[in-house]
Protein backbone atom coordinates (compact mmCIF):
# COMPACT_ATOMS: atom_id res chain seq x y z
CA UNK A 1 0.00 0.00 0.00
CA UNK A 2 1.50 3.16 -1.22
CA UNK A 3 0.94 6.38 1.60
CA UNK A 4 2.43 9.78 2.44
CA UNK A 5 2.44 11.88 5.66
CA UNK A 6 -0.61 14.34 5.39
CA UNK A 7 2.07 17.36 6.63
CA UNK A 8 -0.06 20.24 6.11
CA UNK A 9 -2.76 18.91 8.10
CA UNK A 10 -0.33 17.79 11.28
CA UNK A 11 1.15 21.39 11.12
CA UNK A 12 -2.79 23.10 11.25
CA UNK A 13 -3.29 20.97 13.90
CA UNK A 14 -0.31 21.53 15.75
CA UNK A 15 -1.04 25.21 15.36
CA UNK A 16 -4.43 25.11 16.70
CA UNK A 17 -4.26 22.40 18.86
CA UNK A 18 -1.15 23.05 20.90
CA UNK A 19 0.25 20.42 23.48
CA UNK A 20 -0.05 22.71 26.43
CA UNK A 21 -3.61 23.43 26.22
CA UNK A 22 -4.94 19.86 24.61
CA UNK A 23 -3.15 17.14 26.90
CA UNK A 24 -5.25 14.45 25.17
CA UNK A 25 -6.31 13.42 22.73
CA UNK A 26 -9.03 10.98 20.94
CA UNK A 27 -8.74 9.38 17.39
CA UNK A 28 -12.04 8.09 16.41
CA UNK A 29 -12.22 6.11 13.16
CA UNK A 30 -13.19 3.25 11.08
CA UNK A 31 -10.71 0.71 9.92
CA UNK A 32 -9.73 0.54 6.70
CA UNK A 33 -8.58 3.46 4.64
CA UNK A 34 -10.39 5.73 7.41
CA UNK A 35 -7.66 4.14 10.02
CA UNK A 36 -4.56 4.62 7.61
CA UNK A 37 -5.64 7.94 6.83
CA UNK A 38 -5.81 8.54 10.69
CA UNK A 39 -2.03 7.17 11.14
CA UNK A 40 -1.17 9.87 8.49
CA UNK A 41 -1.31 12.18 11.42
CA UNK A 42 1.09 10.58 13.44
CA UNK A 43 3.53 13.07 13.21
CA UNK A 44 1.02 15.37 14.89
CA UNK A 45 0.03 12.67 17.61
CA UNK A 46 3.41 12.19 18.33
CA UNK A 47 3.55 15.54 20.24
CA UNK A 48 0.94 14.67 22.65
CA UNK A 49 1.54 11.79 25.47
CA UNK A 50 -2.11 11.01 26.21
CA UNK A 51 -3.38 9.38 22.78
CA UNK A 52 -6.41 6.75 22.87
CA UNK A 53 -8.44 5.26 19.54
CA UNK A 54 -11.75 4.50 19.11
CA UNK A 55 -11.61 1.79 16.33
CA UNK A 56 -13.05 -1.28 14.77
CA UNK A 57 -10.58 -4.34 15.63
CA UNK A 58 -8.37 -6.18 12.57
CA UNK A 59 -5.03 -7.30 13.00
CA UNK A 60 -4.14 -4.01 11.65
CA UNK A 61 -5.43 -1.45 13.69
CA UNK A 62 -4.69 -4.30 17.07
CA UNK A 63 -0.89 -4.08 16.02
CA UNK A 64 -0.54 -0.46 14.63
CA UNK A 65 -2.06 0.95 17.80
CA UNK A 66 -0.03 -1.47 20.20
CA UNK A 67 3.34 -0.37 17.94
CA UNK A 68 2.74 3.07 18.89
CA UNK A 69 2.07 2.38 22.50
CA UNK A 70 -1.25 4.28 22.59
CA UNK A 71 -4.21 3.03 24.19
CA UNK A 72 -7.60 1.21 22.30
CA UNK A 73 -11.17 0.85 22.65
CA UNK A 74 -12.94 -1.42 19.76
CA UNK A 75 -16.22 -0.04 18.42
CA UNK A 76 -19.37 -2.23 17.52
CA UNK A 77 -19.22 -2.62 13.59
CA UNK A 78 -20.72 -2.95 10.96
CA UNK A 79 -22.42 0.69 11.41
CA UNK A 80 -24.03 1.49 8.10
CA UNK A 81 -27.96 0.64 8.33
CA UNK A 82 -27.37 -1.13 11.52
CA UNK A 83 -29.42 0.41 14.90
CA UNK A 84 -27.99 -2.58 16.96
CA UNK A 85 -24.82 -1.27 16.19
CA UNK A 86 -25.56 2.49 16.35
CA UNK A 87 -26.85 2.05 20.16
CA UNK A 88 -24.25 -0.13 21.55
CA UNK A 89 -21.80 2.67 20.18
CA UNK A 90 -24.05 5.42 21.99
CA UNK A 91 -23.20 3.89 24.93
CA UNK A 92 -19.94 3.43 24.20
CA UNK A 93 -19.25 6.77 23.64
CA UNK A 94 -20.63 7.88 27.13
CA UNK A 95 -18.35 5.18 28.73
CA UNK A 96 -15.34 6.01 27.36
CA UNK A 97 -15.66 9.99 27.12
CA UNK A 98 -16.67 9.75 30.96
CA UNK A 99 -13.74 7.72 30.99
CA UNK A 100 -10.86 9.40 29.01
CA UNK A 101 -12.17 13.38 29.23
CA UNK A 102 -9.99 14.23 25.74
CA UNK A 103 -9.32 17.48 25.09
CA UNK A 104 -10.11 16.75 21.73
CA UNK A 105 -11.70 14.73 19.67
CA UNK A 106 -10.55 13.94 15.94
CA UNK A 107 -12.67 11.73 13.70
CA UNK A 108 -11.38 10.42 10.05
CA UNK A 109 -14.70 9.07 9.26
CA UNK A 110 -16.68 7.02 8.62
CA UNK A 111 -20.02 6.73 10.78
CA UNK A 112 -18.40 5.08 13.91
CA UNK A 113 -17.23 9.00 14.85
CA UNK A 114 -20.76 10.48 14.86
CA UNK A 115 -21.74 9.29 18.33
CA UNK A 116 -18.70 10.19 19.75
CA UNK A 117 -18.22 13.53 18.03
CA UNK A 118 -21.68 14.55 18.67
CA UNK A 119 -21.40 13.27 22.38
CA UNK A 120 -18.01 14.83 22.79
CA UNK A 121 -19.31 17.97 21.95
CA UNK A 122 -23.18 17.84 23.16
CA UNK A 123 -22.22 16.49 26.48
CA UNK A 124 -18.69 17.05 27.58
CA UNK A 125 -17.69 20.36 25.94
CA UNK A 126 -14.74 18.89 24.05
CA UNK A 127 -13.26 20.25 20.92
CA UNK A 128 -14.34 17.96 17.88
CA UNK A 129 -12.68 18.20 14.61
CA UNK A 130 -13.56 16.15 11.50
CA UNK A 131 -11.46 15.72 8.46
CA UNK A 132 -13.30 15.01 5.28
CA UNK A 133 -11.89 12.15 3.26
CA UNK A 134 -9.56 13.09 0.49
CA UNK A 135 -12.02 11.22 -2.11
CA UNK A 136 -14.84 13.57 -1.19
CA UNK A 137 -14.35 15.90 -3.98
CA UNK A 138 -17.66 18.04 -4.26
CA UNK A 139 -19.68 15.85 -2.11
CA UNK A 140 -19.96 15.72 1.85
CA UNK A 141 -20.14 12.45 3.60
CA UNK A 142 -23.08 11.92 5.15
CA UNK A 143 -21.51 11.68 8.70
CA UNK A 144 -19.67 15.21 7.62
CA UNK A 145 -23.40 16.14 6.66
CA UNK A 146 -25.29 15.16 10.00
CA UNK A 147 -22.32 16.86 12.33
CA UNK A 148 -22.45 19.89 10.29
CA UNK A 149 -25.90 20.32 10.32
CA UNK A 150 -26.91 19.17 14.16
CA UNK A 151 -23.73 22.09 15.08
CA UNK A 152 -21.26 19.08 16.90
CA UNK A 153 -18.39 20.29 15.13
CA UNK A 154 -15.74 23.05 16.02
CA UNK A 155 -13.72 22.61 13.07
CA UNK A 156 -14.40 20.35 9.57
CA UNK A 157 -11.82 19.88 7.68
CA UNK A 158 -12.20 19.54 3.35
CA UNK A 159 -9.59 18.55 1.26
CA UNK A 160 -11.27 19.49 -2.03
CA UNK A 161 -11.31 23.56 -3.14
CA UNK A 162 -15.04 22.71 -4.67
CA UNK A 163 -16.11 21.66 -0.75
CA UNK A 164 -14.41 24.39 0.89
CA UNK A 165 -16.12 26.69 -1.93
CA UNK A 166 -19.67 25.43 -1.07
CA UNK A 167 -19.26 25.49 2.75
CA UNK A 168 -17.20 28.38 3.35
CA UNK A 169 -17.29 27.13 7.19
CA UNK A 170 -15.22 24.38 6.53
CA UNK A 171 -11.27 24.31 6.92
CA UNK A 172 -9.60 24.26 3.44
CA UNK A 173 -6.19 21.68 3.57
CA UNK A 174 -5.04 20.39 0.22
CA UNK A 175 -3.84 17.29 -0.54
CA UNK A 176 0.12 16.26 -1.27
CA UNK A 177 0.07 14.43 -4.25
CA UNK A 178 3.16 11.89 -4.84
CA UNK A 179 5.71 13.43 -6.92
CA UNK A 180 5.63 9.94 -9.07
CA UNK A 181 1.39 10.47 -9.30
CA UNK A 182 2.39 13.98 -10.41
CA UNK A 183 4.83 12.96 -13.42
CA UNK A 184 2.30 10.40 -14.41
CA UNK A 185 -0.46 12.63 -14.65
CA UNK A 186 2.00 14.64 -16.96
CA UNK A 187 2.67 12.01 -19.23
CA UNK A 188 6.15 11.92 -18.28
CA UNK A 189 6.16 8.53 -16.48
CA UNK A 190 4.42 5.48 -17.67
CA UNK A 191 2.44 3.16 -15.03
CA UNK A 192 4.80 0.61 -15.67
CA UNK A 193 7.84 2.95 -14.68
CA UNK A 194 5.94 4.33 -11.72
CA UNK A 195 5.24 0.58 -10.27
CA UNK A 196 9.07 -0.49 -11.03
CA UNK A 197 9.93 2.92 -9.30
CA UNK A 198 7.83 2.20 -6.26
CA UNK A 199 9.09 -1.68 -5.69
CA UNK A 200 12.46 -0.36 -5.81
CA UNK A 201 12.06 2.56 -2.83
CA UNK A 202 10.32 0.30 -1.07
CA UNK A 203 13.77 -1.70 -0.89
CA UNK A 204 15.56 1.29 -0.81
CA UNK A 205 13.13 3.59 1.64
CA UNK A 206 16.50 5.47 2.60
CA UNK A 207 16.49 6.95 -1.10
CA UNK A 208 14.33 9.57 -2.82
CA UNK A 209 11.74 8.47 -5.30
CA UNK A 210 13.38 10.89 -7.72
CA UNK A 211 16.58 9.92 -7.65
CA UNK A 212 15.24 6.61 -8.73
CA UNK A 213 14.00 8.04 -11.64
CA UNK A 214 17.10 9.74 -12.69
CA UNK A 215 19.43 7.16 -12.33
CA UNK A 216 17.68 5.02 -14.60
CA UNK A 217 17.41 7.98 -17.08
CA UNK A 218 13.83 8.36 -17.14
CA UNK A 219 13.18 11.80 -15.85
CA UNK A 220 16.00 14.66 -15.60
CA UNK A 221 17.16 15.94 -12.79
CA UNK A 222 16.19 19.74 -13.22
CA UNK A 223 12.74 17.85 -14.04
CA UNK A 224 12.28 16.14 -10.51
CA UNK A 225 13.57 19.21 -8.97
CA UNK A 226 10.66 21.64 -10.58
CA UNK A 227 8.19 19.36 -9.26
CA UNK A 228 9.43 18.69 -6.01
CA UNK A 229 11.17 22.04 -4.97
CA UNK A 230 9.66 24.44 -7.42
CA UNK A 231 6.23 23.79 -8.12
CA UNK A 232 4.67 24.42 -4.82
CA UNK A 233 5.98 27.39 -4.28
CA UNK A 234 5.53 28.70 -8.08
CA UNK A 235 1.43 27.85 -8.02
CA UNK A 236 0.92 30.70 -4.84
CA UNK A 237 2.78 33.46 -6.85
CA UNK A 238 0.59 36.20 -7.81
CA UNK A 239 2.39 37.32 -10.74
CA UNK A 240 3.17 34.05 -13.43
CA UNK A 241 5.09 33.92 -16.18
CA UNK A 242 4.38 32.90 -19.37
CA UNK A 243 3.91 29.05 -19.80
CA UNK A 244 6.93 28.62 -21.77
CA UNK A 245 9.16 29.63 -18.85
CA UNK A 246 7.86 26.90 -16.78
CA UNK A 247 8.26 24.33 -19.07
CA UNK A 248 11.87 25.25 -19.43
CA UNK A 249 12.50 25.66 -15.50
CA UNK A 250 10.99 22.22 -15.51
CA UNK A 251 13.51 20.70 -18.63
CA UNK A 252 10.79 20.21 -21.24
CA UNK A 253 11.51 23.07 -23.24
CA UNK A 254 14.91 24.84 -24.44
CA UNK A 255 15.29 28.20 -25.38
CA UNK A 256 15.62 27.16 -29.17
CA UNK A 257 12.47 24.90 -28.84
CA UNK A 258 10.85 28.27 -27.22
CA UNK A 259 11.77 30.66 -29.55
CA UNK A 260 10.50 28.35 -32.53
CA UNK A 261 6.86 28.29 -31.06
CA UNK A 262 7.03 31.67 -30.26
CA UNK A 263 7.99 32.29 -34.17
CA UNK A 264 5.21 30.24 -35.31
CA UNK A 265 3.08 31.70 -32.87
CA UNK A 266 3.24 34.78 -34.61
CA UNK A 267 2.16 33.05 -37.92
CA UNK A 268 -0.67 31.05 -37.19
CA UNK A 269 -3.96 31.35 -34.06
CA UNK A 270 -2.53 28.53 -32.36
CA UNK A 271 -2.12 28.54 -28.67
CA UNK A 272 1.58 28.08 -27.36
CA UNK A 273 1.14 24.81 -25.54
CA UNK A 274 -0.85 23.48 -28.81
CA UNK A 275 2.41 24.31 -31.16
CA UNK A 276 3.91 22.25 -28.67
CA UNK A 277 2.54 19.25 -28.24
CA UNK A 278 1.98 19.35 -32.78
CA UNK A 279 5.76 19.18 -32.86
CA UNK A 280 5.91 16.07 -30.76
CA UNK A 281 7.92 18.05 -28.13
CA UNK A 282 5.36 17.66 -25.23
CA UNK A 283 2.33 15.51 -24.68
CA UNK A 284 -1.42 16.94 -24.46
CA UNK A 285 -1.18 15.34 -20.77
CA UNK A 286 2.01 17.73 -19.81
CA UNK A 287 0.25 20.46 -20.98
CA UNK A 288 -2.77 19.93 -19.03
CA UNK A 289 -1.21 19.54 -15.66
CA UNK A 290 0.48 22.61 -16.41
CA UNK A 291 -2.73 24.39 -17.33
CA UNK A 292 -4.17 23.06 -14.11
CA UNK A 293 -1.50 24.93 -11.88
CA UNK A 294 -1.22 27.63 -13.83
CA UNK A 295 -4.86 28.82 -16.13
CA UNK A 296 -3.33 31.36 -17.86
CA UNK A 297 -6.23 31.46 -20.23
CA UNK A 298 -9.38 29.57 -19.56
CA UNK A 299 -9.92 28.88 -23.09
CA UNK A 300 -6.87 27.56 -23.59
CA UNK A 301 -7.25 24.97 -20.98
CA UNK A 302 -10.47 24.09 -22.05
CA UNK A 303 -8.86 23.22 -25.52
CA UNK A 304 -6.20 20.44 -23.93
CA UNK A 305 -8.63 19.34 -20.99
CA UNK A 306 -11.09 17.42 -23.16
CA UNK A 307 -8.22 14.82 -23.63
CA UNK A 308 -7.87 14.56 -20.01
CA UNK A 309 -8.76 10.85 -19.00
CA UNK A 310 -10.63 9.84 -15.63
CA UNK A 311 -7.20 7.58 -14.88
CA UNK A 312 -5.35 11.01 -14.38
CA UNK A 313 -7.37 11.67 -11.20
CA UNK A 314 -5.26 11.06 -8.13
CA UNK A 315 -8.00 8.68 -6.73
CA UNK A 316 -7.92 6.78 -9.64
CA UNK A 317 -4.01 6.72 -10.38
CA UNK A 318 -3.47 5.26 -6.66
CA UNK A 319 -6.10 2.87 -7.00
CA UNK A 320 -4.13 1.67 -10.40
CA UNK A 321 -0.65 1.84 -8.72
CA UNK A 322 -1.91 0.02 -6.04
CA UNK A 323 -3.47 -3.25 -8.09
CA UNK A 324 -0.80 -3.10 -10.15
CA UNK A 325 1.30 -3.64 -6.71
CA UNK A 326 -0.66 -6.06 -5.45
CA UNK A 327 -0.75 -8.11 -8.72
Amino acid sequence: MVSYKDDELCRILQETYNKEKYKKIMMVCSSGGHFKYAQNLQPFLEEYENVSWVTFRTAITEAQIQKEKQRAYWAYSPTNRNLPNLFRNILLAFKVLKQEKPDLIISTGAGVGVPFLLIGNWFYKTKTVFAESKTRFNKLSLSAHLLRFMSALDKLIVRSEELAIRYPETDYVGTNIPIGQILYKAGLLSMEQLVLTVKEQEKNPNKRFGEFLVQKGWIKPETVNFFVEQLPKLVTHQHQQPLGQYLKAAALLNDAQIKTILAEQNKVARRFGEIAVLKGWLKPETIDLFLEYFPFNHNQKKHFNHNQKNHCQPLMIQKNLESKLAA
